[in-house]
């Protein structure tokens, strides 16, 4: 539902600037604008596609961030992430420090999210 409502909200805030920019384009030429503000509506054209399509970034980035926080596959994708760092470090430095380090980390991923699972369950 919450999809729904930002993609109406998305619909209507489009809707309305086209308007606005087909309306006032209709104004006549006055002494700062001579020629007239006929090619207004394209520049509110140009604002809602890009609105539009920042609007659709910022949703999906939420919507990605949330699922990766809330979800087993999420954990897995950090710790794949903490595991390619970590021998990217052992590679660049020399220094062997860096593999046990990745490995409690991404146990300490593993940990919570049994403890998250059986919380889930107790609940």
């Amino acid at each position: 539902m919450l999809a729904e409502v930002v993609h109406s909200v998305a619909d209507f805030a489009n809707q309305a600037l086209l308007a606005y920019g087909l309306s006032s384009s209709r104004r006549a030429p006055d002494a700062l604008h001579p020629y007239g503000y006929s090619k207004e509506r394209f520049v509110w054209s140009l604002i809602s596609a890009v609105g539009i399509f920042c609007l659709g970034a910022d949703a999906t980035i939420v919507n990605g961030i949330q699922n990766l926080w809330t979800s087993q596959d999420g954990v897995a994708v950090i710790g794949l992430i903490v595991a390619a760092a970590s021998l990217v470090a052992v590679n660049t430095t020399g220094s062997a420090i860096y593999d046990p380090v990745g490995s409690i980390i991404v146990g300490n991923f593993l940990r919570m999210i049994s403890m998250e699972s059986q919380w889930c369950k107790i609940i």
